[in-house]
């Protein structure tokens, strides 16, 4: 009912990013993703330098199967602001998305490089998943020990647990089980 509200809205009030937008936000939370790249379209039609906007394009994209118009959407971002490293974290999530796990991992990566600090490091944890759903667990863990390492420099009280919770999605149940239990040993005193 609100996304026809908003279409009824949008259609009386074309100049309006912000009905615009609340009707592409309504759609994707409706899966409806055909639907939100055309209204983030409107959107950027009527504000061309909103990065917001196009970051959501570029997801919405993806989730509708658009490669190309997820790419260029977050393209035009990362050219509109060159030292924001969330472009490229979501040029590797698109690529996730669209199942092409190398290109994702060096996005990750490239982002990572741009801003170790960004989502708090992340970006390095996110190119070792990518790493791993290769198959290359070697590759993963190097990627991921960078990750570890950059957590124990900035003194990250849970390093023990990121390291168990690694061990088990990288299908080292065991050794995860052990760490777990160190970790929470450390806690308790």
């Amino acid at each position: 009912e609100r996304r026809t509200a908003l279409a009824t809205l949008a259609k009386l009030q074309r100049d309006d990013p912000q009905v615009w937008r609340a009707l592409a936000d309504t759609a994707v939370s409706g899966h409806s993703y055909g639907e939100a790249v055309n209204a983030y379209r409107k959107v950027l039609a009527l504000e061309p330098e909103d990065v917001a906007a196009l970051n959501q394009l570029g997801y919405a994209a993806a989730y509708a199967g658009d490669l190309k118009t997820a790419l260029e959407a977050l393209g035009r971002y990362q050219t509109l602001r060159p030292a924001d490293p969330n472009a490229l974290d979501s040029m590797g999530d698109v690529n996730l998305i669209a199942g092409r796990l190398r290109e994702a991992e060096g996005f990750y990566l490239e982002a990572a490089r741009k801003d170790a600090n960004f989502q708090g490091g992340g970006d390095r944890f996110k190119a070792a998943m990518a790493r791993l759903m290769t198959g290359d667990v070697a590759g993963a863990d190097a990627i991921e020990k960078q990750y570890l390492d950059a957590r124990t420099a900035g003194h990250d009280p849970l390093v023990g647990y990121r390291q168990a919770q690694w061990s088990w999605v990288s299908g080292r149940r065991k050794v995860a089980g052990g760490q777990l239990e160190s970790y929470a040993r450390g806690v308790e005193t």
